[in-house]
C-alpha cells in the first residue's frame, strides 16, 4: 500500500527472490496511487519438495520513501516423501559376503534421488579401516587415496551414496570388504542418515572374520 498523497511520478526497485533465482524490476508509482501489486508465482505439482520462502524487497528509487521494505510468502508443500523403513537395521556378514541392508518405501519414489549415509564410529567393537577395502571403494567413500597408516571411514568423514531411481519402492545398501585371509577378529560398520522427512536411519553390521 501507498501512504499519503502521491502528486508526482515516483518509482521503487522490486526484487523477488525464489529458490530458482531472482527477478528485479522498476515499479512505477503514479500520482493518485494508493497501492500496487507485486506478482509472485511458484510451481504447483505433485512432487514433494519441502516448504519454501519466496522473499520480496521494495527499495525506493525516486520521489518515494520506503519503510517496511522486506516481505514475502511462505509456500507450504502438501506432498510428502515416501515413508522409509528398514528390513533389518543390524546385519551380519563375512569377508566373502560383505554386508547388505534393504530400505523400503511405502510408495514409489516420485523423482530420482541420492541417499547420503555417513560412517560413524560403532558403539562397541572395532570399525573397519582403509586396509579392509580396495582403493576404488575407499576413494568413493572419502574422495581420497587410502592413507598410511590406515584410518577408519568415520575418522575420514566417509559417506556412502545410494542411487534411488524414480519409481523405486526399495533400495539396497552394500558394503564389501577384502577377503585378506588375515586373522583380525570381527569388525563393524555403522552408518546413519537423515532422510528427507527428518527421519533418522541408523544401520549397523558385523563382519565375521573368514
Amino acid at each position: 500500500t501507498v501512504d499519503g498523497d502521491v502528486t508526482r511520478n515516483g518509482s521503487v526497485w522490486v526484487t523477488v527472490l525464489g529458490i530458482d533465482g531472482y527477478r528485479s524490476y522498476s515499479q512505477k508509482v503514479v500520482p493518485g496511487a494508493t497501492r500496487f501489486d507485486i506478482p509472485v508465482t511458484f510451481d504447483g505439482d505433485d512432487v514433494p519438495f519441502g516448504d519454501r520462502f519466496i522473499g520480496v524487497s521494495v527499495v525506493a528509487e525516486s520521489n518515494v520513501v520506503t519503510s517496511a521494505y522486506l516481505g514475502g510468502i511462505y509456500v507450504q508443500d502438501d506432498e510428502h516423501w515416501p515413508v522409509i523403513t528398514v528390513d533389518q537395521s543390524n546385519v551380519t556378514g563375512t569377508e566373502a559376503t560383505g554386508l547388505q541392508w534393504t530400505l523400503r518405501f511405502d510408495q514409489p519414489m516420485p523423482v530420482a534421488q541420492q541417499l547420503y549415509l555417513s560412517f560413524v564410529a560403532p558403539e562397541n567393537g572395532r570399525e573397519i579401516n582403509s586396509d579392509d577395502v580396495d582403493a576404488a571403494t575407499w576413494e568413493q567413500w572419502t574422495y581420497s587415496e587410502r592413507p598410511s597408516p590406515p584410518q577408519t571411514p568415520s575418522d575420514s568423514f566417509g559417506n556412502l551414496i545410494v542411487e534411488v531411481p524414480e519409481g523405486a519402492t526399495s533400495a539396497t545398501i552394500n558394503v564389501g570388504v577384502l577377503a585378506d585371509g588375515v586373522v583380525e577378529g570381527d569388525e563393524q560398520v555403522a552408518l546413519w542418515m537423515y532422510y528427507f522427512d527428518g527421519t533418522m536411519v541408523s544401520l549397523t553390521g558385523v563382519i565375521a572374520d573368514s
